[in-house]
């Protein structure tokens, strides 16, 4: 039923490895050459859950081109991609759909689970952490259809988008744009809360995104332990873990040391602790005693980017700066509200600053 299944669904293993269809912009007159914003998000997954049953690792090498292509031709800052629609283009006023954002950590999540390749956590937090907090307001009524990544106004007019109605889709409401993003948009933080923590191999449990949170499992020889996180990961750079178990057990928790991070360190009850290192992954594999208590540092230096017109991004650790910006919201009765700013936004960075990112920010 699976190889059936597979055989009906669009070849994206083959489309990835031509490396064409990725880089295409999506028009009207070529929308079948082209990619959908929300296909692309949804499907990138597809090589690696039929990498299952089919451990041809050509599957694996179709979603890492994909994801190169995707940056060349049509990459944005916060992680995802010009798609308003259609993909369309590195430009930093193009938009990107709030669908895009949670179809993205969900594939994401799952090609973790799948691979355990610490490149897709990476790209889970940008997109987790930068992304989809911008389009949803803190009191989950109202959402904004596409965002973008220069974004100085969010009102209603035309816009170089791929499909634009009446110039409402970076408005913030219930039903601007297309209503599929009011729909989705609650799946972002529940599943990204269901893969915090995942099971290990030699029975032990592995933390490879961080955010606060706790889990009781069962490892080793069915022994069940509970462990909490403690932290306010991405604004600080110390997580701490609880062990919560009735007696002591010895299992292996894996813990990711994200790219960015160019030094950690680990301290159990106070003392400097040596682990095993697996590429980015520290594996503790130890007896764990009832009150350890785990303490993870991932100091985070600043870094940057270039981008489209040689435009640069700035980011700590997994979060993108944004330049802070007085906001004024203008509700509509037609059920939108408008948002402008007074704050100026015309600003340069200064060259000698991005030679050494760490002190010039």
């Amino acid at each position: 039923m699976g190889d059936l299944i597979y055989k009906q669904t669009h070849p994206y293993t083959d489309i990835f490895l031509a490396r064409e269809k990725v880089k295409r912009l999506r028009f009207v007159a070529q929308s079948d050459e082209a990619f959908h914003c929300v296909n692309l998000a949804q499907g990138i997954k597809a090589p690696i859950i039929r990498y299952q049953a089919d451990p041809d690792p050509r599957h694996l090498t179709a979603v890492e081109y994909a994801f190169d292509d995707i940056e060349e031709a049509h990459g944005q800052p916060f992680g995802l991609y010009g798609g308003d629609e259609g993909l369309h283009g590195r430009g930093l006023t193009q938009g990107s759909e709030l669908c895009s954002a949670v179809e993205m950590m969900f594939s994401l999540e799952k090609m973790l689970e799948i691979t355990g390749n610490l490149d897709f956590a990476d790209r889970l937090e940008l997109v987790a952490f930068n992304a989809l907090p911008t389009q949803v307001s803190d009191d989950y009524q109202t959402r904004q259809y596409y965002q973008q990544a220069n974004q100085v106004m969010c009102t209603q007019g035309k816009r170089n988008f791929f499909q634009e109605n009446r110039g409402e889709r970076i408005v913030y409401g219930l039903l601007t744009g297309y209503p599929c993003c009011t729909c989705n948009l609650h799946q972002g933080w529940p599943k990204l809360t269901q893969h915090l923590w995942m099971a290990s191999a030699g029975n032990g449990l592995a933390a490879l995104v961080y955010a606060p949170s706790k889990v009781t499992a069962e490892v080793a020889n069915g022994q069940t332990v509970t462990l909490t996180e403690t932290t306010q990961y991405p604004f600080e750079d110390t997580i701490r873990f609880k062990i919560q178990t009735e007696a002591s057990v010895n299992f292996p928790l894996h813990l990711r040391v994200p790219a960015w991070c160019k030094t950690s360190s680990l301290r159990l009850n106070g003392i400097q602790l040596k682990a095993e290192h697996d590429g980015n992954r520290l594996v503790i594999d130890r007896r764990w005693k009832d009150g350890d208590e785990l303490v993870l540092e991932l100091p985070a230096s600043i870094r940057t980017k270039r981008w489209e017109a040689n435009s640069v991004s700035v980011y700590r650790g997994p979060l993108l700066y944004a330049l802070e910006m007085e906001e004024t919201w203008t509700e509509h009765p037609d059920g939108y509200r408008e948002v402008r700013s007074s704050s100026p936004w015309n600003f340069a960075l200064i060259e000698d600053n991005l030679k050494n990112p760490d002190e010039g920010f």
